[in-house]
């Protein structure tokens, strides 16, 4: 079974030009058009990228691709991001959102687990700037709607002893927890303004 495997491994190997698949691919061209173009399976790609001999573009790549190569995916992404931001809009006046979606979004940064793309460019922002931070892990005590709650603000300011919360909405909840923050410790939100006026661009 092992030396049937190997055979066609080999086969496919010399059977086709992978180096002119790879350019043809890196140029635009989608797994399923080049199976169609070279007339072969998806087998053979496994194999191939198995081999070393083929490589595939990560997640990221196929969307940043798909966007160029399709407005229609563009405009897409860019009403539903409309629409979500005007949802969102909507519950904070209202006074019913009360859960970010950033802290759903897991991205590693020098090993540090941050949560959604402001803090990120945040923590570039400290290290590009020389100013040393940790994530930060302290909790203090707070009461909402009747409820004895933690609250954990993301950033801790080494030198300057100082707490910091990036923010893209700003709920009843939020407030209950920074009117309640002790008031021997410093702590500072940042919100949309106080990032642009810091020179870091975010997204909404």
């Amino acid at each position: 079974m092992v030396k049937h495997l190997t055979y066609i491994n080999k086969y496919m190997k010399s059977k086709y030009n992978w180096a002119e698949i790879q350019e043809s691919y890196d140029s635009g061209l989608s797994q399923r058009q080049l199976i169609e173009q070279y007339g072969m399976s998806t087998r053979s790609f496994l194999l191939a990228v198995k081999r070393g001999d083929f490589k595939s573009r990560t997640r990221s790549e196929a969307c940043i691709l798909d966007r160029r190569n399709n407005p229609r995916t563009s405009e897409s992404l860019e009403e539903h991001g409309r629409r979500t931001a005007k949802t969102i809009a909507e519950k904070v006046a209202a006074g019913t959102w009360h859960t970010s979606l950033a802290k759903y979004m897991h991205i590693s940064y020098n090993g540090v687990d941050l949560h959604g793309s402001w803090e990120l460019e945040y923590a570039k922002y400290l290290d590009a700037n020389s100013i040393k931070w940790i994530r930060n892990k302290d909790t203090f005590s707070y009461t909402y709607d009747g409820k004895d709650r933690k609250y954990t603000p993301d950033f801790y300011l080494t030198e300057t002893d100082e707490y910091i919360e990036i923010k893209g909405y700003k709920t009843e909840k939020d407030t209950a927890k920074w009117l309640q923050f002790p008031l021997d410790r410093k702590l500072k939100v940042l919100m949309k303004k106080e990032l642009c006026d810091l020179g870091i661009k975010v997204k909404v």
